[in-house]
């Protein structure tokens, strides 16, 4: 009796043979919330993909608010063979097919119409609308008979082109959406190497706190006048006299084509630079040898910048300079 006591108990425990029931499905997110990004946020995303597209040799944000941009928020200058693939961002919920063809006639009357070779828009809307893609084959004819391709990247494109980009996601987005859009493996090799975006500002924020506090230990202030009433007058703090410094960046300037072409319209985007010179595609006069007219194949150009700009459009920086020389300041 013991002895089928036991067979009965160990039958009992024993696993299924028969029985496997499917496991429960959870598949990953396949769209990011791309229309919710402010529209900058957008922007910023929009240049660190376009970093990462193809070879590029120098990628940047083409021109400030209230400029001139010629159609054209960011350019790619390629390694040659390549010319440039310039880029239109438009962070919209919707967009309508005069849309499309009012960003195309705005490329094609700036003057980076005849120096690309592949114009891209990218927008956080959707573009799989039949009167969208109609629109988009009229003007990538039109753009085709120009030698440029048109290529046009809505929000399902772009949340397909960040699966593999998973440090992005992190940092525009959340770790979060990095595991359910990325995979858990994928926010895995992310944590404890990235900040994301909340605890950057939070940093700043403190850092900015910790300098002013700092600052004003070290200098309280100048009064504003001499004067009798002076003393009543609140001291000017090192932040309000501070000027920030300009650097001279120095260029490599590889100028594009074979003859002189005709002077065109000037850039304001271009600090004071010689005539006749062309950096980063953002003026289109050449400098030349005197003997031959032809264009030099390269040469230098030093160009004025603020140092707080040159610094943030770097990834990375660093800077040197003497005890007391205002590193910190």
């Amino acid at each position: 009796m013991t002895t089928e006591t036991s067979s009965v108990a160990a039958w009992i425990y024993t696993p299924p043979e028969r029985s496997h029931p499917a496991p429960p499905i959870e598949t990953l997110e396949q769209n990011l919330p791309i229309d919710g990004l402010y529209w900058k946020d957008f922007e910023r995303l929009c240049l660190q993909m376009a970093r990462r597209i193809g070879e590029v040799e120098h990628c940047q944000m083409h021109g400030t608010e209230g400029q001139r941009d010629h159609g054209v928020d960011i350019y790619v200058r390629l390694k040659p063979p390549a010319r440039y693939d310039t880029w239109q961002c438009k962070c919209y919920k919707t967009m309508k097919p005069s849309d499309i063809k009012e960003v195309v006639d705005k490329f094609l009357e700036g003057k980076w119409a005849k120096r690309t070779d592949a114009f891209r828009l990218y927008t956080s809307a959707r573009l799989e609308d039949a009167n969208l893609t109609d629109e988009i084959e009229m003007q990538a004819q039109r753009l085709r008979e120009g030698g440029v391709a048109f290529l046009p990247h809505g929000a399902v494109e772009i949340s397909s082109f960040l699966k593999h980009h998973a440090d992005l996601v992190f940092d525009f987005f959340s770790p979060e959406w990095v595991r359910v859009f990325n995979g858990q493996s994928a926010l895995d090799k992310l944590k404890g190497r990235r900040l994301e975006a909340r605890k950057v500002t939070q940093l700043r924020s403190e850092l900015r706190r910790y300098y002013v506090a700092h600052f004003d230990t070290a200098d309280p202030g100048l009064p504003r006048a001499a004067t009798a009433a002076a003393s009543q007058e609140p001291l000017l703090t090192l932040e309000s006299r501070y000027v920030v410094p300009d650097i001279v960046v120095t260029h490599t300037v590889v100028p594009v084509g074979k003859t002189r072409p005709p002077v065109e319209e000037s850039d304001d985007r271009l600090p004071s630079l010689p005539r006749e010179t062309s950096v980063d595609g953002r003026q289109s006069t050449w400098r030349f040898d005197e003997a031959t007219s032809q264009p030099l194949e390269r040469f230098t150009a030093d160009v004025r910048r603020s140092v707080v700009e040159w610094a943030a459009e770097g990834d990375q920086s660093i800077l040197l300079g003497a005890p007391g020389s205002g590193k910190s300041t």
